[in-house]
């Protein structure tokens, strides 16, 4: 229900207190989700580093081993493929055939949603590491950047069902001031509600009350005062069946509140 409730709100139309809340980034968003006409398609930044640097030749015993010029091969890569050794770290020989070779970095930052078209960059100019100068390439490289929509892809597992809003109505016709118990966590809750290091347990304030003779509310057991490693006591087989009489037929609805003070008071006797 939540993830449904998180994935709704991205469509609804920006309107009161909720778009005072949100950044410009995020009601661009959010129009761009809606395909709105207030959605900005904004270009993409990219920021290249083109550094010409020289060719370190392999020392004499990288050449007995016969090594590829460039080997990019990571643990998993080592594992699928046959007749290759496993390896704990990953290992990276450049090209060393050369005398000078240019190292590109590119760093691509979207504003906004993912710019998913064709993109072209121009490398006409390099930063000589050896003579700390700009120089101007002869034979210019083009670079072809294609970018997809960036997804998060996760599993979602069963864990569990909490009722964490317990209710209660009371429909009263005959007598006033009859009003049910208050489970609210927010207000009072009749079982009060368990703290664990000066933290209160979210949902700890459960639902257990009784009423007297005279329709007022009766805490016959304040689950505040239990401590945080409280195990229920053992009843005996003479306090079920007690509590089985309870549930009979022909029980008496207004003798209730005596029949569950005497079974409470059997209990007390048995921790």
């Amino acid at each position: 229900m939540r993830f449904l409730l998180l994935f709704t709100l991205l469509f609804i139309p920006l309107s009161g207190q909720l778009g005072e809340f949100l950044t410009d980034e995020e009601r661009n968003l959010r129009c761009c989700a809606q395909k709105a006409p207030c959605c900005k398609v904004y270009p993409t930044d990219f920021e290249i580093k083109a550094l010409l640097v020289k060719c370190h030749k392999p020392d004499k015993s990288t050449e007995k081993k016969k090594m590829p010029m460039t080997v990019v091969r990571t643990v998993r890569a080592a594992n699928q493929e046959e007749g290759c050794m496993k390896k704990r770290m990953e290992q990276i020989i450049g090209i060393t055939n050369c005398k000078r070779k240019l190292k590109l970095t590119v760093k691509i930052k979207n504003n906004g949603i993912t710019n998913c078209k064709s993109q072209y960059l121009l490398i006409d100019h390099v930063f000589d590491s050896v003579t700390q100068q700009k120089q101007k390439l002869f034979n210019p490289y083009v670079l072809k950047i294609v970018q997809q929509p960036v997804l998060a892809v996760y599993g979602l597992f069963y864990d569990g069902i909490v009722n964490a809003q317990a209710k209660e109505m009371v429909v009263n016709k005959d007598q006033a001031g009859y009003t049910g118990c208050n489970p609210d966590s927010n207000s009072n809750p009749v079982c009060g509600s368990v703290s664990y290091r000066s933290d209160t347990i979210p949902y700890s304030n459960g639902f257990c009350c009784s009423c007297n003779r005279n329709r007022e509310q009766n805490n016959f057991f304040n689950i505040s005062e239990v401590p945080y490693t409280y195990k229920f006591p053992q009843i005996s087989h003479n306090d079920w069946q007690n509590s089985n009489d309870l549930y009979k037929n022909e029980f008496d609805e207004n003798d209730y509140p005596h029949q569950m003070r005497k079974l409470t008071k059997n209990i007390k006797k048995d921790r």
